[in-house]
Order: C-alpha cells, then structure tokens, then sequence
C-alpha cells in the first residue's frame, strides 16, 4: 500500500513495508563506479597485452659526419673554418706543420728561433696591455685633475709615468729582439732543402659540399697522426638512428623489420633496420644524455623508410632521443616455430 501526504512545502512517498527507497543518485553512483572499475582494469590488461605484444626502445638520430685528421704529428698551423661554416669540395680547411722529429739540425735551428718569437711576441703583448691599463688611469687622473677634487692625484701621476717609461723600454727592446729573430728566422730558412716530404706541410682539403660540424682542435696546438682536428657534415648526408637491443629482443630484430619512430615533438614515422651488430664499446664521442650503448650490447641502425621523404626531416633531428616501437614475435607455447610480427599500424 503506498500513502502521500502532501502539505505546501513537500511530498512524502512511502513505500511498502521492508523496503528500502532507491533514489536514482545513488543507482547512477553505483553505475560510475562499476565503469571506472571496469575502465581500470580494462587498461591494466591492454597496457599488459601491449607490452607483451611490443618493444619500446630509445635511439639516437645520427647523421653521417665525417672527421678530418692529419697524417702526420705536427702543429695546427691553419684552421680557415669555424663551426657552421660552409666548405665546398676542394677548399683548404686544415693544414698542420711537420713536427720537430723529422726536422734536420738547420730546420730544428729554424723551429727554435721561430718558437724565441713566439715567445717575444707575446711578452710584448703582455707589456702592451700593461702599457694600455696605465693610460687609461692616467686619463681618469687627468679627469680627476680638471675637477680640482684635491691634490692628491700628483704623486700617482709621478708614478704611473715612471712605470710607462720603464715599459715602452722593455717594449723597445722585445721589438728589437723580435726584428733580428725574424731575419735569421728568413735567413736559414732561405738555406733549407729537405727531399723528405714527411717534413712538408700536411694539407687536408674538403671532400665534398657541406659545413663544418665542430671543431676539435685550437689553431697551433699540438696534434698526432689520427687525431680529429674538425668534422665536416655533407649537404645531404646519409642518416640513421643508433638503438640498443636487450638480449630477450634479439629474436624479434632482423634485417628490414619495420620499425615506428617517435621523435621529441611528436613526430612520427616509419624505418626499418639496415644492420644489426654486437657493440663491444659504449659509443664515447657521442654525449647521449641518459641514453647508452653499455658494453657487449646489440645495436641496429635504422634508416628511413624506403619512402625517403622523411629522411630530410631525420636530418633536423641530429643528436636527439627518439623512441622505437616495434613488434614481438609471438610464440606459440611448448611450439619451436614463431609467427613473425610486423609495424604496429
């Protein structure tokens, strides 16, 4: 039997006996409920199936970049680029003098007068700075003076200009000493014939259009055989990414495998692996942030896809961490044989 009882301000349902109201609040609070149980645990079990079915894995983009080294020990003794300059094919960009071990006693002579001045150059250049930073505090004095602040500045004065005259001597003197190391410097080098061509200057030139990368080495320093001096980067060079393989992987990497590449902005696109190798060393030159090739790993270089419309975007990414996507083989249980997996779509 149900009962309403109305007044002016409400209405009062009351239902059988023993039985409880359901107001429709709390059956659609239950309804919520039930669906973020079911969304939750729908998640956990795609979040598992796809990481069973998948890999995921950082990589390096790395476009080719090719290293510039002299021949032979010796000094740099041009360096006509900096980083970001373009060379084209043919142009000079390094030249490295012979160093002093295959120099014969009149070239050994010549190297030690050319090293004195060195030496007296720079020894003058020290004495022109010091000769410069007291002219600029005679002008404040003289500045001072016109003021008419006080008196005191006279003594200073005295001073600072006994100190010039004492370093436009030594000055005076260093080009003295200069003058006379440069013409015995052109004097026996006049007198010098070596058929040893390791004693000639090495010259390296470009071998192709491009910029210059980065730059190891200062001008006159001291390099060995071998030693990277510069990097040169072609116009259009090739590029891959650098990624690691865990030892479980390795069954799921072969040659042309396609693989789904996401770069740091969102970016995605599609390569396939061109080679698959044991890395015996970390790959030290690169500065990999917290990405590393440890020892005894197994790396793949991936290159763009056979659509190389995206390797010119590759190329933007130089240097950077992306992330590689690929799929598992599946196999099936107490079975020898597995179904090969493809790109995810």
């Amino acid at each position: 039997m149900t009962m309403k009882v109305r007044n002016r301000r409400s209405v009062l349902i009351s239902g059988e006996e023993g039985r409880a109201p359901h107001p429709i609040g709390i059956r659609v609070a239950k309804w919520l409920f039930v669906g973020a149980v079911v969304g939750v645990l729908g998640y956990v079990a795609f979040y598992v199936q796809d990481r069973t079915r998948h890999f995921r894995t950082p990589g390096l983009v790395v476009a080719e970049v090719t290293p510039v080294a002299p021949s032979r020990d010796g000094r740099v003794a041009e360096l006509p680029f900096s980083t970001g300059d373009a060379v084209a094919r043919g142009d000079l960009v390094l030249v490295v003098e012979p160093g002093v071990a295959c120099a014969q006693p009149d070239t050994l002579r010549v190297v030690n007068l050319q090293l004195d001045a060195d030496l007296a150059r720079a020894r003058r250049n020290v004495v022109d700075a010091q000769i410069a930073t007291r002219e600029r505090r005679m002008q404040a004095l003289a500045d001072r003076a016109g003021l008419e602040v006080d008196g005191g500045y006279r003594a200073e004065r005295n001073q600072l200009e006994t100190e010039m005259e004492d370093l436009r001597g030594d000055r005076y003197v260093l080009d003295i000493q200069i003058a006379g190391l440069d013409r015995a410097i052109a004097e026996f080098s006049s007198d010098i014939v070596s058929e040893d061509t390791r004693c000639y200057p090495d010259q390296v030139y470009a071998p192709f259009n491009g910029t210059v990368y980065e730059v190891h080495a200062a001008a006159f320093s001291v390099v060995r055989a071998g030693d990277p001096v510069l990097s040169l980067r072609a116009d259009e060079p090739d590029v891959r990414i650098l990624a690691r393989v865990e030892p479980e992987l390795v069954p799921s990497i072969f040659k042309d495998k396609s693989l789904r590449v996401t770069f740091p902005d969102g970016t995605r696109s599609v390569g396939r692996v061109d080679t698959v190798y044991a890395a015996p060393t970390a790959i030290a030159p690169l500065d990999l942030g917290e990405y590393r090739l440890l020892d005894g790993e197994v790396v793949m270089e991936i290159v763009p896809d056979a659509a190389e419309r995206d390797a010119a975007f590759w190329r933007t990414q130089d240097r950077l961490l992306v992330q590689v996507q690929g799929a598992k083989k599946r196999c099936l249980p107490l079975v020898r044989w597995c179904l090969g997996a493809g790109v995810e779509s």
